[in-house]
């Protein structure tokens, strides 16, 4: 650089500091990662080498990648991975060897790991074919970790076991995976695929830092365009800290097809978006509830206030097709408690109280049931609920279509299509004691077709403020029926032709 270049330079970077601007270095792209690459004939040795170096060495600004080329990788003990790692598995697979109860992949070093709160951070998982070759235990286990991915992964093969299992973790994509032939022994319901578990020892094993870090309970948490065929369960939580809910959970455009229990089973939940999957399962395609009646699974907090606490749901479950043979379509299940009691395993008292279901959204969903005693959509002890636009068949001839229980208030039914034959196509009533009166804001504008069902709309137990502009056709008994233990204070501009009996009755 000649001397006139270099003094023009000069005086440019002095006027640029002088007022104040500056540019900083470009970030690294995301093929600026420091690349190491693994063939099968180096094996399990070779990946958890290459893991320890990125430990020693990687950092958010400067990533590794560890690169798997083609082929079979068996795992005699598990791999451990750490931040800032970019594992790029591909087509290998990545396989248990005989009698491999430990995990094929874990977050963090292991039993011995002391590692605090959210502490291991930027890791990905993209691809690789993971084969738990039907032994017991968990193909992969997140806890303690922050912006965890894995994508394009295919996981598979286990028993008795979840195919993954996370606790502790703030900020988890799930996405684009194929999650199949998890099964069970029959001796209990088996394993999720996903599991959103807490740290509690009695539940979640494989790290040292455990119980008293319980309530650093997981958030943000997304499964996307993800496949799951021939499991036991898809996605599941069914632990949980008192007063500290999972939060920002979303399951979305998923396809559950053959799972043999619930599809989606999931507790203490808030800010819950469960979106555009298609669902068909043996059992109840989605039950969401705070705490058993057994409270098994419910612990305390480890710090904070145990006191009785209202928890709202805060939720929308919208635009999901759901087919169950031998369960409820969406079951919303609340539970008043009269008085505290210990929870099964953890021994904590749980306070007394009402804990409902609240805020939840249900619309543009279509549902088909089959199984007698079931329900399309079924809510206990739910409050501020939203029920609109669903498209509800296969109503078993002996049950409800929309069945609203056990104290439930501020529900809204509207705009519902509905096909029989069923016993009614939206029932109230109080099946459980202790429960005050249900309380309904409106069914309106709904479009029943009972195709000789009994009745369009049952109400009893229950006030209702309004009843309007419904479409009720092919009732076997009463279009709309009022029992003497329910009231509703406006019933106009229904369209209720064709009733055998009465078109409405109110006792």
């Amino acid at each position: 650089m000649n001397s006139e270049k270099l003094k023009w330079l000069v005086a440019s970077l002095a006027v640029t500091a002088a007022a104040g601007i500056f540019f900083s270095a470009k970030p690294a792209k995301a093929e600026e990662y420091h690349q190491i690459t693994v063939t099968p004939d180096q094996g399990e040795a070779a990946i958890q080498s290459a893991f320890n170096e990125a430990n020693e060495k990687a950092t958010a600004e400067t990533p590794y990648k560890v690169t798997l080329s083609d082929g079979t990788y068996e795992i005699y003990s598990s791999l451990h991975i750490y931040s800032n790692t970019y594992l790029d598995a591909g087509n290998a697979v990545i396989k248990a060897s005989d009698g491999l109860y430990d995990n094929l992949l874990k977050v963090g070093t292991g039993s011995w790991d002391d590692s605090s709160g959210y502490f291991y951070s930027n890791i990905t998982v993209d691809g690789g074919k993971w084969d738990r070759c039907e032994e017991s235990g968990t193909s992969i286990k997140v806890a303690h970790a922050k912006n965890f991915t894995i994508k394009n992964a295919e996981l598979f093969n286990s028993k008795n076991g979840h195919l993954m299992e996370t606790a502790a973790v703030d900020g988890m994509t799930v996405g684009n995976c194929y999650f199949h032939d998890s099964s069970s022994d029959g001796v209990s319901d088996g394993g999720e695929c996903i599991q959103i578990d807490i740290l509690v020892s009695d539940h979640f094993n494989g790290y040292e830092n455990m119980d008293n870090e319980r309530d650093y309970v997981s958030k943000n948490i997304t499964v996307e365009n993800c496949t799951f065929r021939n499991v036991t369960r898809a996605v599941g939580a069914h632990t949980g800290v008192y007063g500290i809910p999972y939060t920002n959970v979303k399951i979305q455009n998923n396809t559950l097809d053959d799972v043999k229990n619930v599809g989606l089973y999931l507790c203490n939940m808030k800010d819950l978006t469960i979106s555009g999957n298609t669902i068909n399962s043996d059992d109840n395609g989605i039950e969401i509830y705070n705490i058993k009646d057994t409270r098994n699974g419910s612990y305390l907090p480890a710090n904070g206030d145990n006191s009785y606490a209202n928890p709202e749901t805060n939720g929308v479950i919208e635009n999901n097709t759901i087919n169950s043979s031998d369960g409820n379509g969406i079951y919303l299940k609340g539970i008043k408690f009269d008085s505290a009691g210990k929870g099964q395993k953890s021994g904590d008292v749980i306070p007394a109280g009402d804990y409902p279901i609240k805020n939840v959204e249900i619309t543009g969903n279509e549902i088909k049931t089959k199984a007698k005693g079931k329900s399309p959509i079924i809510l206990l002890d739910s409050e501020d609920i939203s029920i609109t636009k669903n498209k509800i068949t296969g109503v078993n001839k002996k049950y409800y279509a929309i069945y609203i229980k056990d104290g439930s208030k501020k529900i809204t039914v509207n705009n519902n299509t509905i096909k029989g034959p069923f016993e009614a196509g939206i029932r109230t009533f109080n099946y459980a004691s202790g429960y005050g009166k249900i309380q309904v804001n409106s069914i309106n504008g709904n479009k029943i077709t009972a195709k000789k069902g009994r009745n369009g709309i049952s109400i009893g137990d229950a006030a209702v403020k309004s009843i309007k502009k419904n479409k009720i056709t092919g009732t076997r008994e009463y279009s709309i029926r009022i029992d003497s233990d329910s009231k509703a204070k406006s019933i106009k501009e229904n369209s209720v032709p064709k009733s055998k009996t009465k078109g409405i009755h109110i006792s």
